[in-house]
């Protein structure tokens, strides 16, 4: 997918929104349902030598231009030591579903922007998806299309302090393999998506985006995580898949009744 260019269109935008201080982590989408902001986290000022959290749920609704409908709960930790530097930091999307009512196919991102911080020590990085392709219309069986994709990236300039004065951001990013499906009768069918590593050190900010592309009355279903963590080995294994058939189906079945109502309305 195209997600680079969109992406970076998309963080210029996003930069314009800060003045100052950290306006808690950003939710947002750019793509065919054009470019709007959803929403944020929290507003996390200070050190959080104590360890700082913040979540928020959002809700498309009508937003979107292209007939995406999106909803879920974005959160987001950060844990410094006191002395400058910040040892674990991650973005977390639980509960997501993504459903395409409108009469096209869709290709929309998903951003979430973190509350800037110390910069981290060294340690794993990584970015992973779990879900699944459901169809919205007839979701135990019935036609289904669709491809998702997630990147995270690991800013060590930071949108706040240099994008508004026209510095260049630098850093680097992962990205996940791009699931996807194209059946006519064979929803849910479930995924698991994932890139880990190990970092440098120096990053001051996360941005993670999922990339959403659905034919017509497909869906995305994730009450699991799309997790992006900076050096924490328990963010990142408390979120690898137990049996995945298993999980990935219970999953799938659990969001079905939700987006059966959600689409109907």
């Amino acid at each position: 997918m195209k997600q680079k260019f969109i992406l970076g269109a998309a963080i210029a935008a996003f930069a314009m929104l800060f003045t100052g201080q950290a306006f808690g982590a950003a939710i947002g989408f750019s793509g065919t349902g054009g470019f709007i902001v959803d929403g944020n986290i929290a507003n996390l000022a200070g050190t959080c030598a104590a360890g700082c959290a913040g979540a928020a749920n959002f809700n498309t609704g009508a937003l979107l231009a292209d007939g995406l409908v999106v909803t879920g709960t974005v959160g987001e930790f950060i844990q410094e030591d006191g002395l400058g530097d910040t040892t674990s930091a991650f973005l977390r999307v639980t509960n997501l579903t993504a459903v395409n009512t409108g009469a096209f196919a869709i290709n929309d991102t998903f951003f979430v922007v973190s509350d800037q911080f110390d910069p981290s020590l060294a340690g794993p990085v990584g970015v992973g998806i779990i879900g699944s392709f459901v169809n919205a219309g007839a979701p135990l069986g019935g036609p289904v299309a669709g491809a998702v994709q997630a990147e995270m990236n690991f800013l060590t300039t930071g949108l706040i302090t240099n994008a508004l004065f026209g510095a260049p951001l630098a850093g680097f990013f992962l990205d996940t393999p791009q699931p996807f499906v194209n059946c006519v009768a064979c929803s849910p069918i479930g995924f698991w998506a994932a890139n880990f590593g190990v970092g440098p050190g120096g990053v001051e900010q996360l941005i993670g985006a999922i990339n959403f592309q659905l034919a017509p009355g497909s869906s995305i279903v994730m009450p699991g995580s799309m997790i992006i963590t900076d050096n924490d080995n328990s963010a990142i294994t408390s979120e690898l898949p137990e049996p995945a058939t298993n999980v990935l189906l219970g999953s799938a079945l659990i969001g079905l009744a939700a987006l059966r109502r959600r689409v109907r309305a």
